[in-house]
């Protein structure tokens, strides 16, 4: 309280200026107290053997490269175009089977939103792809379409 009329009368502030300036200040000092307390007991950060390289790498590389140019013209049907990424971006790497997720699922050609997420639980439910031919067992994937994906995905 002595405080509060100390700053009136030194400074001239009034009884509202006053409660406005010594909220700041504890504001201030409060904050800086529960940072100073987070940064002391902060959790270390994650080691760096937990990342994975090979997806990181795999997804730069897919989004590095030059998007396909537009044809100029409509899709036949009417209904929306749905685009796969090119090829060669995918060739590289291939797509971890047991660690993609439906969009990146999506961009193998022949898989849509739906195959995706029939991929995604299949997986869920019985665990790993021990060899891209278990793909077979995913409702909507037959030998043909397995042949088109083939060469883009992989089970390391």
């Amino acid at each position: 309280m002595k405080l509060f009329h100390v700053l009136q009368e030194r400074f001239g502030f009034t009884r509202n200026e006053t409660t406005v300036l010594l909220f700041l200040c504890v504001t201030l000092t409060a904050g800086s107290g529960l940072r100073w307390y987070r940064n002391v007991h902060a959790a270390p950060p994650a080691p760096l053997s937990s990342y994975d390289y090979a997806i990181a790498d795999s997804q730069f590389a897919a989004l590095s490269r030059p998007a396909p140019a537009d044809s100029g013209h409509a899709p036949s049907g009417g209904g929306r175009a749905r685009r796969h990424a090119p090829a060669d971006t995918l060739r590289p790497f291939g797509i971890n089977l047991n660690q993609a997720d439906t969009t990146t699922l999506v961009k193998l050609p022949g898989i849509g939103p739906a195959l995706a997420r029939e991929i995604v639980r299949q997986r869920a439910e019985h665990g790993r792809f021990e060899s891209v031919d278990d793909l077979l067992e995913v409702k909507g994937i037959g030998p043909k379409k397995l042949q088109k994906i083939r060469p883009y995905v992989a089970v390391p």
